[in-house]
């Protein structure tokens, strides 16, 4: 299970009690909700102080109905161009 995966798991595992603070922000680290912030710059600024740039988390608004963001292009190519990066990288090393 990815990093991912593990705090969104988190994330819903923890809503019923979250919902008490709507419209605020969470941040997870793994299985762990770290704390709860007004707005989403005091909790990614508290997520780097505390554990680095370095370290995924996950900073998530607290809603009981999720919005739905629709993309106007297609994020595969994003992904696709960033696996190619790294196996640029990786090629460059050697």
């Amino acid at each position: 299970m990815s990093s991912l995966e593990k705090e969104l798991k988190t994330y819903r595992r923890a809503l019923p009690k979250l919902l008490a603070t709507e419209g605020k922000y969470v941040l997870i680290k793994g299985n762990k909700v770290l704390g709860i912030f007004p707005n989403q710059d005091s909790a990614l600024a508290a997520a780097y102080d505390r554990l680095g740039a370095r370290v995924p988390f996950l900073v998530k608004k607290i809603q009981a109905k999720e919005e739905i963001i629709r993309l106007p292009f297609d994020v595969r190519i994003f992904q696709n161009a960033e696996h190619q990066t790294a196996n640029h990288r990786k090629r460059r090393r050697r």
